[in-house]
């Protein structure tokens, strides 16, 4: 059987990898300590994406297929609106019923691990240079040197661009749209604040309030079946080092005192992980980036996928989980070809 390296063992690497095992023999590369990339649950709460929506079909599927549960994102209630003159309370208009993963997302990423019977996972060995050697690639990591029929990459655009060396070097014009796709919440802080009880639903509120006094500029409500929270995405000019005192003085100007009542309070700053983001991700986005790309290297011997090559749902964990179609898709190809 042909080798396959995959770099990035976050949805899209593993989702691959579970449907490539048995036909390839599957390394997948991966240079945090942990599995599941920018899906990262801390102490029973999303860090990372959170929320999935009834049209996204794909991830709906393989969270049915694993044996998991989602349970209902509540935002029942009014949400507030704040500036630095005023907070208001408004009825937000009707949206889509969004869905979370009970113990997480990070429930799902450990739950396809654990489908991956014969695949090898580095874990802790980033990838540092891909050579071309006609036949073959010779993959360098910080560990050894390895040689595989094909490497996938699933690395956020900008990162396969500016973190790996090529030999030889990308095509300008897949390297220019590289550099010029957005990381998805590249650019994002967040944060999740546990209380003993969900004081909020009990006001008549949602959870739900929109900040241009922040620091965080946007809040909801991030309560499990059996604990509450409230998340929020932290606004860019914030003051990183004084985020949890300055969080919880707004949500006590939001809620009252009962705000002040903390059990635990957890903050990932996504513009300072170096395996997620780039510096040219620190510019926030005023709306969705138009995602989509489809690029291949090497004599088609090195492909990329991930959530922002996919042009359906990018951005998103359908988006990971779309992405990784156009590959099945070419290796079909391949191997009808290489059947002739």
């Amino acid at each position: 059987m042909k080798k396959i390296a995959i770099i990035g063992a976050g949805l899209s690497g593993l989702y691959a990898a579970s449907f490539l095992q048995k036909n390839y023999h599957i390394t997948v590369f991966e240079a945090r300590d942990r599995l599941g990339g920018r899906v990262h649950t801390v102490d029973g709460f999303d860090m990372g994406p959170s929320w999935v929506w009834g049209h996204h079909r794909r991830i709906l599927t393989l969270i049915r297929a694993l044996g998991l549960q989602l349970f209902t994102q509540y935002d029942s209630g009014l949400a507030l609106y704040e500036t630095p003159q005023k907070i208001e309370a408004f009825q937000p208009s009707p949206t889509l019923p969004a869905g979370r993963i009970r113990g997480g997302v990070r429930s799902l990423i450990d739950a396809l691990a654990s489908t991956l019977d014969s695949v090898t996972i580095r874990i802790g060995e980033a990838v540092e240079k891909l050579h071309d050697a006609t036949d073959h690639i010779e993959l360098y990591t910080s560990q050894g040197e390895y040689r595989f029929d094909l490497v996938i990459s699933t690395l956020p655009p900008r990162l396969a661009a500016e973190t790996l060396d090529y030999d030889p070097p990308l095509p300008h014009d897949i390297s220019e749209s590289f550099k010029n796709t957005p990381t998805w919440m590249g650019h994002s802080a967040k944060c999740v604040i546990e209380f003993n009880e969900p004081f909020w639903r009990p006001l008549g509120l949602s959870g739900f309030c929109f900040s241009h006094s922040g620091p965080m500029g946007e809040i909801h409500d991030a309560c499990t079946p059996d604990r509450y929270a409230l998340f929020g995405f932290i606004n860019a000019h914030a003051d990183m080092e004084h985020i949890e005192t300055d969080c919880i003085r707004q949500l006590r100007r939001l809620f009252g005192d009962a705000a002040t009542d903390v059990l635990s309070f957890h903050c990932v700053d996504w513009r300072k992980e170096r395996y997620s983001a780039t510096m040219a991700d620190g510019t926030p986005r005023s709306a969705h980036p138009d995602y989509g790309i489809e690029a291949s290297c090497f004599g088609n011997k090195l492909l990329f996928i991930g959530t922002e090559t996919s042009y359906d749902e990018g951005g998103y964990l359908e988006g990971a989980l779309a992405s990784c179609e156009r590959l099945d898709r070419f290796l079909r190809c391949e191997e009808a070809i290489d059947g002739r």
